[in-house]
């Protein structure tokens, strides 16, 4: 899943625009997670990858000054949701933020890296590339796992 759009909020900083781009996205995250679960398969929580260390401080941690009650707002919702269990946030070095070919100039070898892996040329087994976010879950029928990777835009 991809999804590449302009904010419908107008931010003062990274740390902010990083905020509102996750709790964006973890709607459709929970409508693919939904998805998973209704054709039977046992899932985990979604991992959401973020390069962005103050608000992956933010969410799991809480506190802050904000601007605006509907940035706190959004804060305390995804921090309620990690805390119940729902989601996992994860840090992943910008470099291999898939999601970014999209969003960002990117030259030479990192642009070449994830054109050949969003075209299907590059391995999914390839530790260095992340995709966003990773649903994982186990078949219930049969025990086997089932590892499905989808790509979810959490940048700005």
């Amino acid at each position: 899943m991809v999804k590449s759009a302009k904010q419908k909020l107008v931010s003062k900083d990274s740390t902010e625009a990083e905020l509102i781009a996750l709790s964006d996205m973890m709607k459709y995250v929970d409508k693919c997670n939904a998805f998973m679960e209704a054709q039977g398969l046992k899932m985990r929580p979604p991992v959401l990858c973020q390069d962005n260390t103050s608000t992956i401080s933010l969410v799991t941690k809480g506190g802050g000054t904000w601007r605006s009650k509907y940035m706190r707002v959004r804060q305390a919702s995804i921090k309620e949701r990690l805390d119940n269990g729902d989601f996992v946030v994860e840090y992943t070095p910008t470099g291999s933020m898939i999601a970014d070919v999209l969003t960002k100039p990117l030259s030479g070898e990192l642009f070449r890296t994830m054109r050949r892996y969003i075209t299907g040329g590059g391995s999914k087994e390839d530790p260095s590339v992340s995709t966003g976010v990773r649903l994982s879950g186990r078949n219930g029928d049969s025990g086997k796992a089932f590892q499905n990777e989808r790509l979810v835009e959490t940048r700005v």
